[in-house]
């Protein structure tokens, strides 16, 4: 598990992690330099089974998560974040999709806690799969490390989905929907939209890297912040608006795409590839 100034949300997670069906887990929590109470959330957890370790500088997830692959003993490694909460179930049903189809990865079915989505909240939703988030993901650990790990030039994300490309030419990620992580709404901000809108470089790396095109329409990348930028009301044709706070929200998503185009028209051109 990977934590970053997220003590509020830390006790549920590890407790979902604790009472897991399987009691024989350990539990990694590697902290990327949190500046809240995360090591007094850990400690009161009193439980031998969690190796908690906290970076000397933000290193990053990419960092953060190879940090714990290499902490971690067991042949199979599952990933999740401070904001979630996995089922009971949830490394059962992992291992047993393990055993039964021998495959290198297992991606979960990720659900918010509600099911009230609005403009004012981002959602983390998986029905399907092929998103392969580390929220909701395991891999032999083997696989992992004959991928070369994860790699720390997806600075702000997708770190998780390039690791997915890369083990894939060593095996299959199967994705099973009984393995569930419920995952917390998490409310946007100015700084967040801002910092969101910035993972759009990431985006064209793995468009460069692996020729992605699961954001990708013709040359446009993120069509649908495209869309928002040019008619931010759209965003009404996506989500209700149930209070004041959606409507507040609206602009503050307007901004969001907006960074995301220059990020994305920045990175495409040190690239040196056409994309809009």
């Amino acid at each position: 598990m990977i934590t970053r100034n997220a003590a509020h949300f830390l006790p549920g997670c590890l407790d979902a992690l604790r009472r897991q069906s399987i009691a024989d887990v350990e539990i990694v929590v590697v902290d990327d330099h949190s500046d809240d109470d995360t090591p007094a959330v850990v400690g009161s957890a009193g439980d031998a089974r969690i190796v908690y370790v906290r970076n000397e500088r933000h290193a990053g997830v990419a960092a953060s998560r190879n940090r714990g692959v290499a902490l971690a003993r067991s042949p199979s490694v599952f990933f999740t974040d401070a904001d979630c909460r996995p089922l009971r179930s949830w490394v059962e049903e992992g291992l047993r999709t393990f055993a039964e189809r021998d495959c290198a990865g297992v991606e979960g079915r990720t659900l918010p806690p509600r099911h009230v989505l609005s403009l004012a909240h981002r959602s983390v939703i998986n029905e399907e799969g092929g998103q392969w988030q580390t929220c909701n993901i395991a891999y032999r650990r083997d696989a992992i490390l004959g991928a070369g790990g994860f790699d720390a030039r997806y600075v702000n994300a997708y770190e998780d989905r390039d690791l997915a490309l890369r083990v894939q030419r060593r095996g299959a990620i199967v994705f099973c929907p009984d393995m569930v992580v419920f995952h917390e709404l998490i409310r946007w901000t100015w700084k967040r939209v801002v910092s969101d809108g910035m993972r759009a470089r990431d985006r064209v790396r793995l468009i460069v890297e692996h020729g992605d095109r699961s954001a990708l329409w013709g040359r446009v990348v993120e069509p649908r912040g495209l869309a928002i930028v040019l008619c931010p009301l759209i965003l009404l044709l996506y989500f209700p608006v149930r209070s004041a706070r959606d409507l507040a929200a609206i602009p503050m998503l307007w901004v969001r795409s907006v960074v995301q185009r220059a990020a994305i028209w920045r990175a495409a051109w040190r690239a040196r590839r056409f994309l809009v």
